[in-house]
This record gives structure tokens, sequence and C-alpha cells, in this order.
């Protein structure tokens, strides 16, 4: 049976002898060369090449082959089918189990396509099915499948006699040009642009775009596919070329930069390849890849209507480029523009580099995936600079939503950067967004990992302080800065606004982080080795392992705040006093807007340029058990004081900490704003580098005054079977006085 493109599309024995002639073949305009194009099958009513070829009954989903140019050899198969929206993340049963669909005529299951994971190769049932004219697969396992969405691609190599369609009709009428491709540090580049672009606004807003976007989802369904291949692709070589990606036709433009909530009017704009380059065109398009190995490439970039390719134009001048030179490497931000406005968060006249990273595994769970970073640098700047890691709320973005700049106005860096998807800056399930079970795989740490890979960045390009990185954050942010816990060797402290400590206990937002990382029932595996919802357990984390530094914390919670919760609050501070680590913790009836306090040498407030200087590279003390704390109750939020705070008032003095071999010492104070003359507290000695007793062992331990030497209180304490020594019931008032700690055989030296 002859295809409908066969009558649609009469004489095209010229064009194929043309492209024979380009590629040097010769022969007579009679008989055309093997011949390339992909061909889609599709329920009645939909699109593609063969509308009604494809039915879906029941369990069963049959194409009909005959509907293929004679003599067809099949080199690709794939069947594209489609979740239904609500059953697509891990708050759903449905993505639990595989999805299995196996052919009719026997042979193992379809497996899922990598590099995302949204079609099965059909490839061998399809080559197989030829003979009799149908493929007939059975769906035995597909919980919330959208069948009138399937659809089948087929890709075949034939030998046309002349006056038969070597370009399917619709996909032959979209046209590329322009393509490039270039390798810089790891990553190849691969940029094309539409001759007719269905969208070719030059500066629409954020408004327009959307729309765009709407409209075009409505018609047929636009791809860009990119091949890859270690010589020429041809349109008869096409099956050893590796179908590396496909994008949609919007990939130039910056979907992500406003966050999830943009402005109307905010200005839509489009990516730069190089730095301080022009944007793209409107009609442009870019794919991104990791070299895996040292090697040459060619590329090749295909438009694909409802499944439909031209294969044929790769015959066609300037359809590809290479080879590429590559070799494996980091890959490197992308700077977009420089900005100057007169003020950002607070901080006059800074300068802001935007930068887009185009991440891939292991820094996201999918390939050439952009991300925008902003690195705001203050008039002034420190050499070398304190960095702030800002994590912003749900809704904000890189330019807000995650308290201050903290310490801009005294030269301090800040980086931040969009949270795509929204799993709370923590971890999220590398089959999310795809078509993979949640019962295979792990959750992993994508995003920690790839905003350290920036900040890693930042640190190679500018002098930063290493001992002075801390992170900060509201709501989400401040969720992300309560997980950052863990980056104990890199964070010398965290200021968290109202986040949540242990996700399993938020009766508001547990939902939000089963999305992410499945339920919490389902106790899916992490890739630390614990259960997911165990990973991301912040009071067991400090329980697991005393002895492991981490960064002193400020956070709040409002006791009324019945979203985040109050118990996870109650139990995360608990397992910071118990295993004694420096924090200090406000609450009260302020709800959500509930603001943490951060230590200054006369107090505390939620603005930090007057805040000590707490350093990765001095001694940190850790106060617990302060007579001054106030009731937190057992959890339930009529129980304990309805507004208070623990370690508000015991102070240090950073610099005036001394780290040796055989002696520890510390200055420490009551603030002046401190509810009495004297206070009683347990003092911890942690991120000591020299002075590390041995578990069991003794340490004699003075308490003076600064002024005139007086001794004031003195004492034993024994290192416990972490190594830590805790000076018990230490007196403090508002005149400072030194602790010396000193081992026992230095106990008699002055």
């Amino acid at each position: 049976m002859r295809s409908r493109l066969a009558r649609n599309i009469p004489g095209l024995a010229l064009a194929l002898a043309a492209a024979a002639a380009a590629l040097g073949l010769g022969g007579a305009p009679a008989l055309a060369g093997p011949a390339a194009a992909t061909f889609s099958f599709s329920p009645a009513g939909r699109g593609g090449s063969f509308p009604g070829a494809l039915e879906v009954a029941g369990d069963q989903v049959r194409a009909d082959l005959t509907r293929l140019p004679q003599g067809s050899r099949v080199v690709r198969a794939l069947l594209r089918v489609q979740r239904e929206p609500a059953h697509a993340a891990g708050d759903s049963d449905t993505v639990l189990q595989p999805i299995r669909i196996v052919p009719a005529a026997g042979g193992p299951p379809l497996a899922l396509r990598p590099p995302r994971f949204l079609d099965f190769d059909a490839t061998a049932a399809a080559a197989g099915a030829l003979g009799s004219g149908s493929l007939i697969l059975r769906v035995e396992r597909f919980p919330g499948w959208s069948r009138g969405a399937t659809r089948l691609d087929v890709t075949v190599i034939a030998a046309l006699p002349a006056g038969s369609p070597a370009r399917p009709e619709r996909a032959a009428a979209r046209r590329i040009e322009g393509l490039e491709a270039w390798h810089h540090d790891g990553e190849t580049f691969i940029a094309w642009r539409e001759r007719e672009p269905a969208f070719g606004a030059e500066a629409p807003s954020m408004q327009e775009l959307r729309r765009a976007r709407e409209e075009a989802a409505k018609g047929p369904e636009l791809r860009f596919r990119v091949y890859r291949s270690a010589g020429p692709i041809r349109p008869e070589s096409i099956e050893t070329a590796e179908l590396l990606d496909e994008v949609d036709s919007f990939s130039a433009w910056d979907l992500d930069l406003y966050g999830i909530d943009p402005k109307p009017e905010s200005p839509a704009r489009r990516f730069s390849l190089r730095d301080g380059g022009p944007p793209l065109p409107p009609g442009g398009g870019v794919y991104v890849h990791v070299a895996a190995a040292a090697g040459r490439a060619h590329y090749a970039v295909v438009p694909a209507v409802d499944g439909e390719e031209d294969l044929g134009s790769l015959a066609e001048p300037g359809r590809q480029k290479g080879p590429v030179e590559e070799a494996p490497g980091p890959g490197s931000p992308v700077l977009q523009r420089v900005e100057r406005p007169e003020s950002f968060q607070y901080v006059r006249g800074p300068e802001l580099r935007y930068f887009v990273r185009w991440e891939h595994p292991p820094t996201s769970n999918l390939p050439s995936r952009p991300f925008d970073y902003l690195v705001a640098i203050p008039q002034g700047v420190k050499d070398p600079a304190p960095l702030e890691v800002a994590l912003h709320c749900w809704g904000g973005s890189l330019e807000g939503g995650y308290g201050w700049w903290y310490r801009g106005s005294e030269g301090a860096m800040l980086v931040a950067t969009n949270q795509v998807p929204y799993d709370w800056w923590a971890d999220y399930h590398e089959s999310l967004g795809t078509l993979r079970p949640f019962g295979e795989g792990l959750v992993r740490s994508f995003t920690p990992r790839r905003v350290w890979a920036f900040v890693d960045w930042v640190r190679s390009r500018f002098r930063i302080d290493d001992a002075r990185v801390f992170v900060a954050g509201s709501s989400m942010g401040g969720s992300g800065v309560s997980h950052w816990l863990r980056h104990g060797d890199r964070v010398a402290y965290g200021i968290s606004w109202v986040g949540i400590h242990i996700p399993s206990l938020s009766p508001g937002f547990l939902s939000s982080y089963e999305r992410m990382v499945g339920k919490v029932a389902w106790r899916l595996p992490h890739e630390s080795g614990l259960h997911a919802f165990d990973h991301l357990d912040g009071a067991r984390f400090l329980r697991a392992d005393p002895a492991l530094e981490t960064p002193f914390i400020a956070y709040s919670n409002g006791k009324n705040d019945g979203g985040i919760g109050w118990k996870q609050a109650v139990d995360f501070t608990r397992a910071l006093q118990e295993t004694r680590r420096p924090h200090l913790f406000v609450w009260g009836q302020g709800g959500h807007g509930q603001r943490a306090y951060f230590p200054t040498a006369t107090g505390g407030g939620d603005n930090v340029q007057e805040g000590l200087d707490i350093r990765l590279d001095r001694p940190l003390p850790a106060f617990t058990r302060c007579s001054l704390d106030d009731d937190l109750g057992d959890g339930d939020p009529a129980a304990g004081a309805p507004e208070g705070q623990i370690n508000r008032f015991p102070r240090w003095t950073p610099e005036s900490a001394v780290d040796e071999q055989d002696r520890h010492e510390v200055e420490v104070y009551l603030t002046r704003d401190a509810p009495a003359e004297e206070a009683v507290v347990d003092l911890t000695p942690r991120r000591l580098r020299a002075f590390a007793p041995r578990p069991g062992e003794q340490v004699a331990w003075r308490s003076v005054a600064p002024r005139d030497g007086r001794e004031l209180q003195r004492g034993e304490a024994t290192a416990d079977r972490w190594g830590l020594v805790t000076i018990e019931k230490l007196m403090l008032s508002r005149e400072p006085r030194r602790v010396v700690i000193r081992k026992a055989k230095e106990r008699d030296k002055p």
C-alpha cells in the first residue's frame, strides 16, 4: 500500500538526484538511493504521518506498518507514551512500580530510552513485525496511562522509486539554519535557529512568552532532535548515529529566570552561549552535551513535527557540524549579563553578574538543564571575601526571598540560584520527571551538589574566604539551611527563618517532600544508604554522630505556624542540645513570619551586619542547658512558653579562642540584655583542631577574670566516647570571663 505522503508529494526524483549528487553518489535519477525518514503512527484525530494507523484498545496498542514505504528497513522505533499529570510525582502510588509493555508476538519487555526515559525502544519489535504488517504491543502495567497520547515513531531506510516521498511533508517544511557546534571545558554546545520561528518576538514579556507556549502546545508538537556520531551523519547511515536527545522550540528562552511566579510584565530573556555575548535569536535552539571521553564527534539537528522527521535533509549543506574535538571537563557557567543597580537587597551600588549553567548528572537528574545563578559583588568587596549562599523561599528566586544580603555592607559576596525542582534545597528522586519507577533507583542530593559545584567555580574565579562561607534562607530556604548542616566542612554558620528540620513531622508540607522523594511509607533508599526520610530527618542526623562538626545555626519557628509545625522544631532543638552543638533558637506567636536572631556582641537581631565573626578556622563553643533558656514544652503547641529562646544570651568572643595541643581557651559572657545578672550553662568546645583529648581522658578547667587573672571557678571533666569535653554548670555573668581547659598532665602549669 502506498502511503498518503506518496500520493501527496509527487516528483521528488530531482530533489533526490540533487541530494545524491551533493553526496557524490551519482547514479541515474530514475532510481533514488537509500532514503531515510521518520514516520509517526497515532490514534485517529491526532497529529502525525498516519493518524488512525495506531489503535489503542484496552491494554493493546496496534500499529499498521503497511503504511510505511515498500522495502523499508526499520532502524529505530520509539513508543511515545504519557502519564496523566496527577500520576507523575512521588506522592502518587502509580509511580512506584515499573511500566511493563511487551510485544504480543513474544520477546522481552520494551526498555525505556535514556537520557530522559520518556519513551520506549520498540525497534526490535517493529522490525520483527514488518512481515506481518502490524505491530501489536500489550500494556501489562501502566497506571495513570494517558491512552490518547500514545504514538509510535518509526525511522526507516528504504530504496524509494522515483516519485515516492523521501521527506515527510510537514517535517520537510520546518527548516533550521545557522547550525553551530563547539566544545568548551568538557561541554559541547549545539546551537541553531529556525528559518520561520513560530514565536519570533524580540522582546516579549513573560506573560507574552507564557501565552506563546500555551498556543504552541495546542498545535502540532515540534521538537528538535539532536544526533551525534563518530563520523559524518548521512541519511543512509542514520542508524549509526546516536539520537542524543530532543528539545522543544523554546530552548533559547530562560523560562526559570524569575522563579515559579514571575511578574507578567517582566522581560523575557534568551540565553547567551558565550560570556557576555548576544542572546540567541527568538527562533534559536540550544543543547549542551557532556563529553564522556576524548575524541571527535559530528552533530546534526533535525526538526520533528508530531514525530515526523525529514532525515533526507541531512544531505543538504550546513545540516551537520563536525568533527568537534571533545574532552572530559567540569563545564563552566556562561555569563549572561552584568547589572549595576543603585541598590540590591539593601546594599548600595553592587555589581550583579548573572550566569547560566547547563547541568547534567550528577548535579541534575536530567541532561542539558539550564539553571540561573547570581553572583553579587558589593562596593568595597573584601579580599578575600566572605560569601553568603542564599536559599530562597517558596515563590522566591535568585533575586530575593532568602532574608537579606547578610554582611553585604561589610564586603561579603552573595551567590544565589533558583530552586528547580522544589525539593526544599535537599534531595529528589532520580526518576522524577521520567517514566522510570520510583521503586528503582535512588533519592539523590542533586540540589546541594549543583549549588556547591557553582560555589567551587566562583572560588576559582574570585578570592573567597573559605573560612567565612555561610548559608541563609527563609521558609523553604530555611529548611535548606537546616539540611545543609551536613556540610560542616564548608559552612561556617547558617541562618534559618521558619524552616523544616524533620519533614516527616511537618503537617503542612510533608506532601511537598513526598512529591520529590516518594511517600514516607515507601521507605525509598537514599544514596547515603539510609531511607529517604531518615536521611532528611535533621534530629536523626545530629544524633547519629555527635562527633561530626556542624555549623552554628541561628533559627526560628512560629509556635502557631500550622504549616511548618512545632513538634519537628522541638525534636530538632532537643537533638542539638543532646549532642552539644552550637545553636540559637527563638520562637513566638509570629506564625510564618517569625524571624531568627543572630548572635551579636551585645545582643541579638535578625540582621547580621553586626554579628559575631564565626569562622571555620576558629574554635566554636556550644552552649547547652542554660538556666536562662525558656521552656520548650513537649512538642504540643499548648505546652511550654508561648514565646521564648534557647541560647539567646550566652556569648563568646571568637577572636579570643586559643587552640593548642594541650590547652584551649575562650572568653564567654552574658549579653547586656540578659534578664539576669548571672546564669549557669554547660559549655562544649567544638571545631577544635589541635586540642583533641582522647575518649576517657581527663582535663582540668578554670574560669578566670581577664582583667586581674582572679580565679572564679575550677573543676575537672572527662572526654566522652566521642572525645568531646563538656564543662558543666559554668557560671556566666555580664562581665567576661576566660575559660581555660588543659589536659590533666598540664593542670599545674600557670
